[in-house]
Order: structure tokens, then C-alpha cells, then sequence
């Protein structure tokens, strides 16, 4: 064997061939490594390429604008990647109007097309540019860029038959739980059906896409607007149908990146997929302009959403998870709340089949986590009313731990036992709870503990009235304070906890009937027979007076 490979060796045309292709190796890394070295000094100009790229951008705009092109650069980008770029590109339109204009563009040319002679771009990226996207009143979609007098790309929704007008909706009639089909989303899919059939362009562009730029979204339907700075954003329309639509910041303080995807399934059936990845619920109420209120979020969010929609819109499926880092929620009110969140991760399943909606969830906060699962029923009754429950999420964690706050040497408060069930009344607009047990089951007398809330809420009117009771059994002082939620009644709240030590409570009831202003610290005063509160203890130590003035009557005195 070893003699044939000798003899084979000596044959000319294989030496020449394996010494040629060795060379060409030699060359490409060498030229590579070449490439490399002069980029970390700089761009290379390649102004040969120009007229191409030109020719290229003004294909795609069907030939009716004119495209300037100030050069042609390789550089490499802000992922240390070698890239071909365009500088100083500006589009006209027939009238001299700047359509679009940009400091730099990533023009990727169709590899089809420079073989048959008909140059167009298949990718166009921006870099460093201002993109504006407007959503008309009748859901047409405008995109500006670097020039808000003609847009760049324009989508029209598809023009679909009304559904039919339905008999206004009377006093004490229900309106459907989960609409039959939502115009809204149903445009939006015959838009993106339209970009798949088409391109992003209307002629092929199959991504668009904006780096290191600024992007503001206005919609003139309900009048917001938001904007993100320093981001980059792609829309790509795969081969197969569908978009991919990608948004991200590379930041390095806080990267981010969200992205969605939609490809088509037949029979007008969508899948619907959604990524996020450490996107700040701050940021988020801030682009959506909902961040007037006086609660401040703070939280790191990832998530990962799938869903199945009809072609009317209809939801079939709908699954996914959202994870939550650790961050702060502040209500910035009359008494101030910071609730730390350590981690939460919340799973949601809808299905259609059996109009059953399961979440079950887990949150860490401070020492304690809760454990549950949470379950909505939607009967395709439109006049039946929804079933809600809440139960404990783990056969083997307890759904609620209470820590001690690190105040104390007690151990943690462990409740075994969650059973809420609650009614929503769609007709007459009340949601009713019907039970809300949390209890601890436990062979020691002493650690037994129970809790029962039963109460109404009425949004029928202007101002939702608000029913509730509250009942506890035999329990220690410092349980009661555990069980007792930081966020709840405030300033009764820090009161207790700075008057009030030690004992055990034998019995609360706390009964409240306002309406649901009333219960708001910064609302009206709340009427004396609003809410009654009636608690008994025993061996309990109260000081009616706070220990700084204790302290300073007990120095004067002496």
C-alpha cells in the first residue's frame, strides 16, 4: 500500500495540483491575516464597488428615486466583523425631495442577480441612521428615514369584508369573553402575509434592518410614541414565508435584545414565536408611556412565548414562560413601598379546546417564595360566568413561605394549604370571591394558622365598590405581622410593628364596604362604616408612645 502511494506521489499533475492548492491556501490565509492587520488601522476604501451597490439600492426602489452614493468602505463593524459599506447615502425622489438618507449602509447583493446581470440589493442595513415608523388611523404602516416628507417603504393592510354589525350591547348583556376574530390582528397578518408575497420593498428585499441607529415609533390610533436610542433592529422575510423581526441594544451596562417570528402554517394558520432576553420593565413602561403613576418597576425580564393564531385572529395556543432577575418595584404614594424581587418565574398555557387558561408561578422575594398555580376558565357562553382558582403549585414545596425578615430568631412561617375560588360576572360586572383560604396544617397545636378572605368587587358603575372580610384564627403576634403583606394598609402597618411586640392574637376580623377609592391612602376619606377592624389579644406589650420620645422624657426627667 505504502509503495503504491509512493508511485501514485510520483505522478506530475497530482504534485502540480496539490502545490497549486497549497499555494492558493497560503494566499488566502496570508491575504486574510493582510485583510486583518490593515482594518485595525482603519477602513479601506473600495470605490470600484460603488456604481454596483448604487445600481443595486436604486433596483430596489423600482427606479423611481435617484441614490447618491458618497463611497464605498471596508471596515470592520462594532462586532470586530469585516463588512462592505456604503457612506454618505442619500435617496431623492423625482422631485428632489430626500427620501432617505444615512451616514453609512450594509448592502448585501443578490447572488442570483449579479450572475443574470440584474443587480439588486437582497439586504439593506443602516448604520448610525434615524428611523421613524408611523402607524396610520386605518393601520397603514409608513417608514421614514432621515427625512419625515416621503417615506421610505409604505405597507398597506389588506382590505377584508367587514363583519357584520352587531345590535348595540344592552345593560346587563355580556360581551364575548374571547372575540371570534379581532380586526386588528387580522390586518396586521394580512400585512405580513403581504411582505412575504412581495418583499420588505415591495421588489425582493428580503432583510431591512438598522445598526448603532435611533428608532421612534408613533401610532396615530391611540396617539403613543415611543423611542429607543442606540439600538439595532432587522426585519428579515425568510424563503419560506413570514418575517422575523429582531430589536436589541448592546449596551454594555445592560444588553438586550428582543425578538418575534412568524411563519405561516396553512389553512391561514400562524405560529407566533417571541424572545426576550433581560429587557427592563422600566424601559419598557417608559417607551409605552406608562410610567406616570406612582408605581416604578424595575425588574429584568426574560421570556419565551409561543402561540397559534386563525386567520381572524382567533388564538388557538398560547404557551410560554417569563423570568424575572432580581429588581425593585416601587410605589412612590403617601407611604412609600419598596418590594425587592429576588427571582420569579411565571408559565402560562392557553387552550382553546378547553377555554382553560393555566398559570402556575414562583416568587422569591426577601426570604419568602410563593409557590402556586392559578387557573382561569372561560366558558364559550358569553352570559356564563368565569371560574378563577388559585391552589399550591408544588406537592412537595408549602405554596407560601414567610421568612422572619432576619428581626428575629423565629423560624419561617410555612403555609401548607391555599385554596381560593372567585367568580367573574361578565353580565353583571362583579367579581366574587367565594373562598380564600391559607392555613397551615400541622400536628403542633401551636403552629396551626388560618386565614379566610370572602369579598365582592362591583366595576359596574363609574366608581368600583368594594366589599370584603377578613378572619384569622389563634395565632402569635409576630405570624400575624408576617402574614400580614408589607404593601397593605401602611401606615396601620408601620404602626403595629413599631407599638406593638410579643403575645398572641386569639382572634381578627376585619370587615371593609366603600368604594374602591376610598381604600387608596392618597383617596377620600375613608366613612366610619367603611371598615371595621376587631382584634383581640393576649400578653401582648403595646407602648402607645414611640421610643425616641420615651427616651427624650426619660432624659429630661433625670
Amino acid at each position: 500500500m505504502r509503495r503504491g502511494l509512493v508511485e501514485t506521489w510520483r505522478l506530475p499533475w497530482l504534485r502540480r495540483t496539490v502545490w497549486i492548492a497549497a499555494a492558493m491556501i497560503a494566499l488566502i490565509v496570508v491575504g486574510s491575516a493582510g485583510l486583518w492587520w490593515r482594518l485595525a488601522s482603519g477602513p479601506i476604501e473600495l470605490d470600484v464597488a460603488t456604481p454596483w451597490l448604487k445600481a443595486a439600492i436604486e433596483k430596489n426602489f423600482g427606479g423611481k428615486q435617484s441614490v447618491s452614493v458618497g463611497g464605498t468602505q471596508i471596515e470592520r463593524d462594532e462586532n470586530g466583523r469585516t463588512s462592505l459599506r456604503s457612506r454618505d447615502i442619500v435617496v431623492r425622489d423625482a422631485d428632489g425631495t430626500v427620501v432617505a438618507s444615512a451616514p453609512k449602509a450594509e448592502v448585501g447583493l443578490s447572488g442570483v442577480g449579479l450572475l443574470t446581470g440584474n443587480i439588486r440589493a437582497e439586504s439593506l442595513n443602516l448604520v448610525g441612521a434615524e428611523l421613524s415608523v408611523r402607524i396610520e388611523r386605518n393601520g397603514e404602516v409608513t417608514v421614514f428615514a432621515g427625512a419625515n416628507k416621503r417615506p421610505i417603504a409604505t405597507a398597506v393592510p389588506k382590505l377584508t369584508a367587514p363583519p357584520a354589525p352587531s345590535p348595540p350591547q344592552q345593560k346587563g348583556q355580556a360581551a364575548t369573553p374571547v372575540p371570534a376574530r379581532s380586526p386588528d390582528i387580522a390586518s396586521a397578518l394580512n400585512w405580513i402575509d403581504g411582505l412575504g408575497a412581495t418583499g420588505l420593498d415591495g421588489h425582493g428585499l428580503q432583510e431591512i434592518g438598522l445598526k448603532n441607529g435611533n428608532l421612534r415609533v408613533d401610532d396615530q390610533r391611540n396617539g403613543k410614541s415611543w423611542t429607543f436610542n442606540n439600538i439595532n433592529i432587522s426585519l428579515t422575510r425568510p424563503e419560506q414565508g413570514g418575517v422575523i423581526f429582531r430589536l436589541a441594544s448592546d449596551d454594555p451596562k445592560r444588553s438586550w435584545v428582543i425578538s418575534a417570528a412568524m411563519r405561516p402554517l396553512g389553512d391561514g394558520v400562524r405560529a407566533i414565536g417571541i424572545e426576550a432576553r433581560h429587557v427592563s420593565v422600566k424601559d419598557i413602561l417608559l417607551a409605552m408611556r406608562m410610567n406616570e403613576g406612582d408605581v416604578d418597576a424595575d425588574l429584568p425580564l426574560s421570556a419565551s412565548v409561543r402561540a397559534e393564531l386563525a386567520s381572524d385572529g382567533t388564538l388557538n395556543h398560547l404557551q410560554g414562560q417569563v423570568l424575572a432577575d432580581a429588581g425593585t418595584i416601587v410605589d412612590h404614594g403617601v407611604s412609600p413601598v419598596i418590594l425587592k424581587i429576588d427571582h420569579a418565574d411565571v408559565r402560562f398555557n392557553w387552550d382553546s379546546r378547553q377555554r382553560t387558561l393555566v398559570v402556575p408561578f414562583q416568587i422569591q422575594s426577601g426570604g419568602n417564595q410563593f409557590t402556586l398555580r392559578a387557573a382561569l376558565d372561560i366558558p364559550a357562553d358569553p352570559n356564563a360566568m368565569w371560574q378563577f382558582t388559585v391552589t399550591r403549585g408544588d406537592q412537595v414545596i408549602d405554596p407560601i413561605i414567610l421568612s422572619s425578615g432576619g428581626k428575629s430568631d423565629d423560624e419561617a412561617v410555612a403555609l401548607n394549604r391555599v385554596a381560593v375560588r372567585a367568580r367573574v360576572d361578565t353580565v353583571r360586572h362583579r367579581i366574587e370571591l367565594d373562598q380564600g383560604d391559607f392555613s397551615r396544617v400541622d400536628p403542633r397545636s401551636s403552629h396551626n394558622v388560618g386565614l379566610a378572605i370572602t369579598g365582592s368587587l362591583n366595576y359596574e358603575g363609574p366608581k368600583p365598590h368594594l366589599a370584603f372580610g377578613v378572619a384569622a384564627t389563634r395565632m402569635p403576634f409576630n405570624v400575624m405581622m408576617r402574614i400580614w403583606p408589607v404593601f397593605m394598609a401602611v401606615p396601620v402597618r408601620e404602626w403595629v410593628e413599631g407599638h406593638v411586640t410579643g403575645g398572641v392574637v386569639e382572634r381578627v376580623l376585619i370587615a371593609g364596604n366603600a368604594p374602591l377609592e376610598d381604600f387608596n391612602p392618597s383617596g377620600p376619606p375613608l366613612p366610619d362604616e367603611g371598615l371595621s377592624v376587631d382584634m383581640v389579644t393576649s400578653a401582648t406589650t403595646m407602648r402607645p408612645v414611640p421610643s425616641a420620645i420615651r427616651s427624650s422624657i426619660a432624659e429630661d426627667g433625670a
